[in-house]
């Protein structure tokens, strides 16, 4: 469906097998989306990924489901997602009142859109992780079943989180002056 709406969609999964069934439903479904291996652990391969696709450039949207479910995999996923995420904010024209000039304001993207049905500390330690490297983390949905979170850079760019990534191997994650918990929570489903 996004291939409908989207330049580019690009599906992806860490296991091979799973790739192959991917590009099976791909095919089926007569869908624009290219489908690749992507290890979380692989720094060449997600370059690959941009490469092929997007010239090298990060993408304004990538949505994850249930990813967080064990803690060692938090960082190499938020380094993913650090590299991978375009960096920047586009800016969108509000449209103008009669007679005035058009406005323009923040775009929503570039953003990570996840979906969490499994809960738990991994997820927790996924968003603390996240908040810590400069992103905006919002509660879109929040119910018994599943959890959807929009995850920004809070500064409408990834600039610096990317060079933290790089710099990762000289000490670690890194959580500068002035970074703070951003999280809004929004009613629950029903309530």
């Amino acid at each position: 469906m996004l291939s409908a709406v989207a330049k580019r969609v690009v599906a992806t999964d860490r296991t091979p097998q799973l790739v192959d069934l991917l590009r099976v439903n791909v095919q089926q479904s007569k869908s624009r989306c290219s489908v690749y291996q992507l290890d979380w652990n692989d720094e060449q391969q997600q370059r690959k990924v941009m490469d092929d696709v997007n010239g090298g450039e990060g993408f304004d949207l990538i949505i994850g489901s249930d990813l967080m479910c064990e803690e060692g995999d938090i960082a190499p996923l938020v380094d993913t997602v650090d590299r991978m995420l375009k960096r920047g904010g586009a800016e969108e024209k509000a449209p103008a009142q009669a007679g005035e000039a058009p406005a323009y304001r923040p775009s929503p993207l570039p953003a990570f859109i996840y979906c969490d049905s499994n809960g738990g500390s991994a997820r927790d330690a996924g968003m603390s992780e996240l908040k810590s490297r400069g992103y905006r983390v919002e509660v879109v949905v929040e119910n018994e079943v599943a959890n959807l979170y929009l995850i920004q850079p809070a500064s409408g760019s990834n600039e610096g989180e990317r060079e933290r990534v790089e710099k990762r191997g000289e000490g670690g994650s890194q959580k500068e002056e002035g970074d703070e918990e951003k999280t809004a929570k929004k009613p629950r489903v029903g309530e």
